[in-house]
């Protein structure tokens, strides 16, 4: 009560009061429900200040005091969560580097393996190849004696029928030329 009743204060509210009144007088200031409703706040909100201030200010600063601890709070727990996150990640990083070794590796086996597969495919390939060739050179021999044969056996028909057709029309011709050969001997 001492800090709103002091000398400065009373002397401003006199003042303040003083005006009111010369404004009433002049009927600049004319008496309706706003301006009644606009100064009987201003009275509240000067009880209220003399009256409740020092609660009100013990209310905020309760509460201001609870926000800090519930933004501490608040703050820490995003930092613990955070500092897992890093580890988190730092765990992860260290997986992604055994993941790439291992791929890496894998990746050298796979190129083994390919290689020694072609290898042994090419190899087979070749020996199968050769196998071919040798079965086909065989069939090309047999399949040259045979029409070797088949050729000789042919003109051996050929020459017999030749010779069993020109027998009829050569008779005459042996006879004459045997005769003949009798006769120089």
């Amino acid at each position: 009560m001492s800090s709103i009743l002091r000398r400065d204060n009373l002397v401003l509210m006199l003042i303040g009061f003083s005006i009111f009144l010369l404004l009433s007088t002049k009927q600049i200031i004319l008496y309706n429900e706003e301006i009644l409703v606009a100064i009987s706040f201003f009275l509240f909100l000067g009880f209220s200040i003399q009256n409740f201030s020092q609660t009100l200010a013990d209310t905020l600063d309760d509460r201001s005091n609870v926000l800090k601890s519930e933004l501490n709070s608040y703050f820490q727990i995003r930092e613990a969560w955070l500092l897992q996150s890093i580890e988190e990640n730092k765990a992860r990083l260290g997986q992604n580097k055994v993941i790439q070794k291992i791929s890496i590796d894998s990746f050298l086996i796979l190129a083994l393996v390919v290689d020694k597969r072609s290898r042994s495919i090419s190899a087979t390939f070749i020996t199968q190849t050769q196998q071919k060739l040798k079965n086909l050179w065989i069939s090309k021999r047999s399949f040259q004696q045979e029409l070797q044969s088949i050729i000789s056996s042919g003109f051996r028909s050929a020459v017999l029928e030749k010779y069993q057709k020109s027998k009829a029309s050569m008779k005459p011709v042996f006879l004459a030329e045997a005769f003949t050969q009798l006769s120089k001997n």
